[in-house]
């Protein structure tokens, strides 16, 4: 009975992970933890499953006393890497439950050493430890130190990912049910197995696993995309309805800044507090009003035509006004950039603005220097836009929070300078969604230089020099 189930239950393991692992893959996915450690998991449960597959075929038809004389070596190293990816596939679920509780890119990476490390010395192991085969009601099994190895190094994780995943379930996390079912299973299918040693259970329970561990992932992204929808309901709600006062206060406020003369000093000082705090958080309103738009699905950008050059000489004129003394604003536009451009030009002024906005605010004397050149590819212009300063510079530690939400670098030597931190953000996320890229290059003390790569298109009744 056990002997046609050796065959058909590992070919219908391979089939129904192969078809996982095409709708995985062919699906759009979020690049997070989880999902790159499940990527692991089911791409090596699905070499298993094949791994096992092959080897009980060649049992089926081949007997023990050939496979012991010709082909012992293949038989060996293929039970060899099965044994290896087993203890694959469980730690990197012990990985999953651990991400789980702390997804960090930073913690995956050291995990990701230490099981590399993990696996070098289990594959040492696997190579120079004892292998035999025997045979139970028509079966061939394997059995010896090899084995023993595996089955040793894989319990232990099996046992830390048990008993972390109930625990969790006492304490009432809903994430790790998925996780503790599937121990669940792992458990009774080795009972069974142990208890009738000729049923062959092991390549089903990967791919039951890997399809609880996919619809796991499948509910949870729904759970947190609608999440995200009513938050950004909520933001575009509340930013709209704190917006319209403060517009208002802006507004009156810059009024009574024509009147500066005619009050004591003490109030002319009032009166600019007022004017500079009004205008940062409808800054920030906007900021948040805006982060919400980018990280919605309903985000798309225009596509019209538009004077590039005049906007952006214009946008770099209005910091010429109010920059602080002893700092030149400088704008260079090669003549090779064409005059019009198509693409969504608000979006690309507001790049332009946060870096000059960001450079001007941290440049005490010097200069801020925006220079425009372009690459013309058929109907296609590459610009490259460079945004200098003579700043303060950014620490090389300080690199990796430019372009994370609400991180503000080195809060004591930049006290005096207001913002939430989502400026560069916004920009980043702007010119990732228009296939472009930016790179940050600056020196502590002696400046900052952005540069940033966009395309846009250009006009039919262009000519390009």
């Amino acid at each position: 009975m056990f002997k046609s189930l050796q065959f058909e239950l590992p070919f219908i393991s391979v089939c129904f992970t192969l078809l996982l692992v095409i709708i995985y893959f062919s699906r759009k996915r979020e690049v997070t933890s989880e999902y790159k450690l499940f990527g692991v998991i089911l791409v090596t449960s699905l070499l298993d499953c094949i791994s096992e597959f092959t080897l009980h075929f060649i049992c089926s038809i081949v007997p023990l006393s050939v496979i012991e004389t010709d082909f012992r070596f293949l038989y060996e190293l293929m039970n060899r890497v099965s044994g290896l990816f087993y203890i694959i596939i469980f730690v990197t679920l012990f990985e999953y439950i651990i991400i789980i509780y702390d997804n960090s890119e930073e913690k995956l990476k050291k995990l990701n050493k230490m099981a590399i490390v993990f696996y070098i010395v289990c594959a040492i192991a696997h190579m120079f430890t004892k292998l035999e085969f025997i045979e139970v009601d028509g079966i061939i099994n394997v059995r010896g130190s090899t084995t023993m190895f595996s089955y040793f190094a894989a319990g232990i994780f099996i046992i830390l990912s048990f008993f972390l995943s109930l625990y969790k379930v006492i304490k009432g996390d809903r994430r790790y049910r998925p996780i503790f079912l599937i121990y669940v299973l792992i458990i009774v299918t080795g009972l069974i197995t142990y208890l009738i040693p000729g049923m062959i259970l092991y390549s089903v329970l990967l791919s039951v696993d890997c399809y609880i561990l996919y619809f796991s992932l499948e509910f949870n992204k729904e759970q947190k995309e609608s999440r995200m929808r009513d938050k950004n309901d909520f933001l575009a709600s509340m930013s709209h309805e704190i917006r319209t006062p403060l517009n208002a206060i802006v507004g009156l406020s810059q009024l009574l800044s024509n009147y500066k003369g005619q009050v004591p000093e003490e109030m002319n000082r009032d009166i600019d507090d007022i004017v500079s705090s009004s205008t940062t958080l409808l800054e920030i309103v906007g900021n948040i009003l805006d982060m919400n738009k980018i990280e919605s699905d309903d985000f798309v950008l225009d596509s019209m035509t538009y004077n590039f050059k005049d906007k952006v000489s214009s946008l770099v004129d209005s910091y010429r006004k109010r920059t602080k003394t002893g700092v030149e604003v400088i704008c260079s536009i090669s003549d090779n950039v064409p005059k019009e451009l198509i693409g969504d030009s608000n979006r690309m002024l507001q790049i332009i603005n946060n870096l000059v906005s960001n450079a001007v605010k941290f440049t005490d004397n010097g200069y801020v220097r925006v220079n425009v050149t372009s690459d013309i590819e058929a109907d296609t212009c590459n610009l490259t836009i460079i945004v200098e300063d003579t700043g303060k510079g950014i620490k090389v530690e300080d690199r990796d929070k430019l372009f994370t939400k609400f991180e503000r670098l080195d809060v004591e030597i930049n006290s005096t300078v207001s913002g939430t931190g989502l400026g560069l953000v916004i920009t980043k996320k702007l010119i990732d969604i228009m296939n472009g890229n930016i790179e940050v290059k600056s020196e502590e003390g002696k400046g900052t230089k952005f540069i940033v790569n966009i395309p846009q298109g250009i006009p039919d009744d262009i000519e390009v020099l």
